[in-house]
């Protein structure tokens, strides 16, 4: 590490980086936008993009109680929660054969030039939290 006035003869900042500053990162950039859709209220990606056909067949049936065993639900209030199915129909769609909804009909021309990301996961059962 150099002292401030062997920086300076270097020709260097003795100011620090800029944390907040962009990174240079470790591929060249080639995504052109990226959109983040946080919505509270919004729709759910299970009646959007991300189906479940178990929850369909299931749908209305109680939740076994090994799933909700020892947990904490703020939304849910009655003694056995019953599971909910996504009512909407879901067509594969583009090369990619990406599942979307029916309340996505236009999505279906551009789903190949979109990102979903599945690999988030949480074990915070309070929705905006999680």
């Amino acid at each position: 590490m150099l002292c401030r006035p062997c920086l300076h003869r270097e020709g260097l900042s003795a100011q620090p980086a800029n944390p907040m500053a962009p990174a240079q990162g470790h591929f060249p950039a080639k995504a052109k936008n990226v959109i983040y859709l946080f919505m509270m209220g919004g729709p759910s990606h299970l009646d959007l993009f991300d189906e479940k056909p178990n929850l369909r067949k299931f749908d209305g049936q109680p939740i076994p109680e090994s799933y909700i065993e020892g947990e904490r639900f703020e939304q849910i209030k009655e003694a056995q929660p019953s599971v909910l199915g996504s009512p909407y129909r879901f067509s594969r769609q583009g090369e990619t054969g990406t599942n979307v909804s029916e309340l996505l009909p236009y999505t279906k021309d551009i789903v190949d030039d979109l990102g979903f990301l599945r690999a988030v996961h949480t074990d915070e059962t309070v929705h905006p939290l999680a």
